[in-house]
């Protein structure tokens, strides 16, 4: 009865044939006071639960930092494509 690391799981699978997204701040991160509202950056994060899977996603204004928008649900099982585009999409009218 030893202590063990857990095994990860992966969380995400990429499609190979997904179309690629313009990279349109040129992963410029720095934040710069005068451009407030300018520029948004979101993040979607997977944390495991004992009920199943909490799907947290955010946006955060790149100048203050500040988070502008947020939406949280919970899932049983993985969340399938649908699912991932409702709370993105909560999110984002959130921070609108």
């Amino acid at each position: 009865s030893g202590r063990y690391r857990r095994r990860r799981q992966v969380t995400t699978i990429p499609d190979p044939h997904a179309s690629l997204r313009p990279d349109l701040i040129g992963r410029d991160f720095t934040p710069d006071p005068a451009g407030l509202d300018r520029r948004w950056c979101g993040d979607i994060t997977y944390v495991p639960t004992e009920e199943g899977w909490l799907y947290l996603a955010t946006v955060i204004d790149i100048a203050s930092r500040r988070v502008v928008g947020s939406h949280a649900r919970w899932y049983p099982t993985s969340i399938d494509g649908a699912g991932m585009r409702k709370v993105v999409d909560l999110t984002w009218s959130d921070a609108r």
